[in-house]
């Protein structure tokens, strides 16, 4: 009769260590995937809001270029007059670079502005009412 073969011990790992090993991996990958995931989402947040700092910008710029600086009655009507955020951002044309204006009329609509960027951020801006005593602004949405 044969002996049985002795097993050689300390050589591997034993499926329980291997399956903590897989289950600690999975743990950390999904909380790097949160972390790079939530960095896209601020990323697209910060372009959305740089976005409307130029359109702010370029409205303030239309307020007072000289020809309606000289009569802010004249300009208040003509923004006024401008029945939707199309209407209002057309006014802003000659204040934005022609490739940020074709972007921006590319994605908007008659009641809001967007971008790519803003619609990945989930975001639009619009136009407020220019009231007597403020000038308009743009807010995000």
């Amino acid at each position: 009769m044969q002996a049985a073969p002795k097993c050689q011990q300390g050589g591997g790992f034993t499926l329980v260590e291997l399956l903590v090993v897989i289950a600690v991996i999975g743990i950390m990958s999904a909380l790097i995937l949160s972390v790079v995931g939530n960095a896209a989402q601020d990323s697209r947040n910060v372009v959305a809001r740089q976005q409307q700092v130029v359109l702010q910008e370029a409205l303030n710029a239309w307020i007072v270029s000289p020809y309606n600086s000289n009569n802010l009655t004249v300009a208040r009507t003509r923004y006024t007059a401008a029945s939707n955020m199309t209407a209002k951002l057309a006014l802003l044309q000659g204040h934005l670079s022609a490739d940020t204006y074709s972007h921006l009329t590319e994605f908007s609509t008659g009641t809001k502005v967007q971008s790519d960027a803003l619609q990945r951020a989930g975001h639009y801006l619009t136009f407020s009412a220019w009231t007597t005593n403020n000038t308009p602004t743009v807010e995000m949405n």
